[in-house]
């Protein structure tokens, strides 16, 4: 089963281009690059400074434009004749830079000595996601086979899964995949504020709210001013995530802890100051 593309519009299954192998690296190189720095998966990074990606990534609100709505894409895969079809929706949370995030945290680590006590340690950071895609199968037996490791497993064994994979691969009208679908949620996401104007400030708008007791938790939050007014950040920016992990992720790495899941702390003492780290994170 290989990939395919539409190039020209809407086209017919068995009229649309292979897209090769490199393609599909260049492809999946760019999508985990883009999640890593927070990047919708929709959009091409661009080639600017981290505050102007930011920019770019919180106001990107509408998709690049697909040849067929998403309703046209499921029509297509019901008219379909294939045996063995597979349609592919596809999870994705962004909004967060990883790379960034994952320095800080690192930085935070070496700062409680972890790598002067253990010379061949190392430290591995990663932000796992689970659930991130949703699967439309065939109604047959031989896609439970494609679906399930333990049936894939048994007739692995007695040497029938390798001609049926390599049925579905090349045989014309075996298989088909379809993915071309995704929805994205935002950890955080920029929002021109209500009764801005052109030209406001941030001190100018933090008067004011601080008079309307109705708004004091939008007076908490995050705001920034651009030249069509100022902008205000709903949800958990980096900087914020770090400040209130501090001092559990520090403590953790300075007693060796072991656990599946990390308590949050909330103790004063032993406190180190986290705002040159978390700095860096504040003009994400």
């Amino acid at each position: 089963m290989r990939m395919s593309a539409e190039e020209n519009g809407p086209t017919n299954i068995e009229r649309r281009r292979f897209v090769s192998g490199d393609e599909q690296d260049a492809q999946e190189a760019w999508l985990d690059d883009s999640e890593r720095r927070g990047v919708p998966p929709w959009t091409i990074p661009p080639s600017k400074s981290h505050n102007q990606e930011e920019k770019n990534v919180e106001r990107t609100t509408k998709p690049l434009a697909s040849s067929r709505s998403f309703e046209d894409w499921l029509v297509d895969y019901c008219r379909s004749k294939r045996v063995i079809k597979d349609f592919k929706l596809s999870k994705v949370i962004y909004g967060w830079n990883q790379n960034a995030l994952t320095q800080s945290i690192e930085e935070l680590i070496r700062s409680t000595g972890y790598y002067v006590s253990h010379s061949h340690a190392s430290v591995h950071i990663k932000f796992h996601s689970s659930s991130t895609c949703v699967h439309v199968r065939s109604p047959n037996f031989v896609s439970k086979i494609f679906s399930s490791w333990v049936l894939m497993t048994l007739f692995s064994l007695i040497l029938v899964f390798p001609f049926l994979w390599l049925w579905r691969r090349y045989w014309p009208g075996a298989g088909g995949k379809w993915s071309v679908a995704g929805v994205g949620f935002p950890v955080k996401r920029w929002e021109l504020l209500k009764g801005t104007f052109p030209g406001d400030t941030v001190e100018a708008v933090k008067a004011r709210l601080a008079s309307m007791p109705v708004k004091q938790k939008e007076e908490e939050k995050r705001l920034k001013a651009e030249p069509d007014g100022v902008w205000i950040l709903q949800g958990t920016h980096e900087g914020d995530w770090f400040r209130a992990w501090e001092l559990s992720i520090r403590l953790a790495a300075r007693d060796r802890q072991r656990v599946k899941w990390l308590s949050r702390q909330t103790l004063d003492h032993e406190r180190i100051d986290a705002n040159i780290l978390a700095g860096e994170l504040d003009r994400l």
